[in-house]
Order: structure tokens, then sequence, then C-alpha cells
């Protein structure tokens, strides 16, 4: 502090808060700590050059090696740990770890905890990273939520995607809305709209969307789409059917189209099927029977008006 009139600010090291003038309550530790800050107000910086040019900003926290240190006009981040929010230019943002949000210019509202974390961002607004490595390639892409090890990995542009857990959703670079919870989940997954939940759920999913798949296992080997599993391993052999909706534990398609199928352990045999229980689980029982019906059932069937008679 060379003629700072500013009152209550502290420094310790070589030319911490240098250039600064009228800037109060500040505290700077370490050399060329806050060296540009000028009128910057309640911040606190310590390690070797942190929040070294910001000059206007104020309420800034800067904990670590070069954190935060190119931002000049900027308020109310929090950075800690080895060149964390590096290159920030913006404001509103938190992040801890090693190059947290390191590339970060203009991105706001960041959420960034872990090593490397959202390390690539730059222009990116409204993400949450939490975990090493998570949503480490995204630059562009926005409103997206990664926790886990690796999750949304490559994501560069998609936004408003939901990674959760270890190399959920790692592959995705552009797709936008998905949701992918579990170990793996959609792991290979670069298209648009599509919802995995459970460990390897929808992993082999690569270009198909609107895919759902819910349970272990669920659609793993899939790359059709329009296809709902719910249940463990359900539809998980299936390669390339589309328009199918299963319901229980390992059920497969045959990798057919237009399969409707619920129960446990059944394989349909060919396309369009509706398709209820197995030859092994039997899901209630057909009774042979003459009757005289007094009621009726009128039902829509592949868009035919259709009457069930009710005995």
């Amino acid at each position: 502090m060379r003629n700072g009139t500013g009152s209550y600010n502290v420094g310790v090291g070589d030319r911490v808060l240098y250039e600064s003038t009228t800037g109060e309550q500040n505290t700077a530790v370490g050399s060329e700590c806050m060296f540009n800050n000028t009128t910057g107000s309640f911040n606190t910086a310590v390690g070797l050059i942190a929040l070294l040019n910001n000059t206007t900003g104020s309420y800034n926290v800067a904990l670590g090696h070069q954190a935060l240190r190119l931002g000049s006009a900027i308020s109310n981040n929090v950075a800690t740990g080895f060149r964390a929010l590096y290159n920030n230019t913006a404001s509103n943002n938190t992040a801890v770890g090693f190059e947290a949000g390191f590339s970060n210019t203009s991105g706001t509202d960041l959420t960034a905890i872990g090593y490397t974390s959202l390390r690539s961002n730059t222009t990116g607004a409204g993400n949450t990273a939490l975990g090493s490595n998570s949503l480490y390639t995204n630059t562009t892409g926005g409103n997206n939520l990664a926790i886990g090890i690796s999750p949304l990995y490559l994501n560069t542009t998609g936004s408003n995607n939901v990674g959760i857990g270890s190399g959920a959703i790692y592959s995705n670079t552009t797709g936008s809305n998905n949701v992918g919870i579990g170990y793996a989940s959609l792991t290979n997954n670069t298209a648009s709209n599509n919802t995995a939940v459970g460990f390897e759920a929808a992993l082999s999913n690569t270009s198909s969307t609107s895919v759902v798949a819910i349970g272990y296992q669920a659609l793993r080997n899939n790359d059709g789409s329009q296809n709902v599993a719910v249940g463990f391993s359900c539809l998980s052999n299936q390669t390339n059917g589309s328009f199918n909706v299963a319901i229980g534990n390992n059920q497969q398609s045959g990798n057919f189209n237009g399969i409707s199928m619920i129960g446990i352990n059944d394989t349909a045999t060919a396309s369009n099927q509706m398709r209820f229980g197995s030859d092994t689980v039997v899901n209630g029982f057909v009774t042979s029977a003459v009757l005289t019906p007094n009621a009726y059932w009128d039902v829509f069937i592949n868009g035919v008006a259709r009457r069930i008679l009710l005995g």
C-alpha cells in the first residue's frame, strides 16, 4: 500500500494492495496479493498473486496460488485452490479445488467443487459440478448439474443435463435435456432428451432420443429410439429395437419393434406384440367357458375400434 487512504486494510507480503487508493476492509496475505486493487473493498486474498488484477470488485475471497488472478471488476466470487477461477472475469461464482473453474471468463452463477471441475468452462452459466473432473470439458453449455467422478466429462455445449454418479453421461458433448443417475448411466450418450436411472442404465445409447431406462442395466445395450424400460435388466439385451415399452424384471424385446410387455423373464417373438406374464411366470389365468355376455368394453387397438365382450 503506497498512498492509499482506505481504512481497515491488512496487507502481509511484498507489494500487497500496492495500487490501493480508497478500498477498505481488505485482507491480503502473500506476495503481490491484490496488487492492482484500487477501490475494491471487503476482499480477502491469501496466496501468491491471488486476486492480482482486481481493481474495483468487492466481496471476493481468493485462497490459493493465483486464485482469481485475472479478474478486474469482479465481485462476490469464492475461489479456493491452486489457480481456481484463474481466468475469471465474471461475478457470483464459487470454485473449490485444484484449477476448478480455471478457464471461466464470463460465465456466472457457477459452482465447481473438486479437482479440475468445470476447468474448461468459459461462458457457460448456471452450472454446478461437484466431484473430480466433473463437467471438465464444458465450455458454453449452461444449467448443467454433475455430481460424482467425471460425470458429463466431455460435455461442451450441451445444456440442462443432470449427471449423477461416476461416468454418468460421460461422452455427451452437445446433447441437452438428459438425466443420467447411477454409475455409467448414459455414459456413451451424445443425444438429447433421454433419462436413465440405475447402474449402467442405457450405457450403450449413443444417438437415440426419447429413451427412458429405469433399473439395473435397463436398456444397457440399446441404441434404438423411443424405448421405455422399467425394471431389473429390462430390455438389457436389446440393441436396435424401437418404440418398445417393457415393465418388469428381465423383459426382452428380441430386437423387435412396437412391443408392449409386462411381467418377468419374457421375450417377444415378433414386432407389435402385447405380452403379459411369461411361460415361466403366470400373470393371471385364462379359463375357457360358454358365457352369455351382458356387458362389453369399447376400446381402440392400433387405431381401430374394437369391442371386448365381458362375461
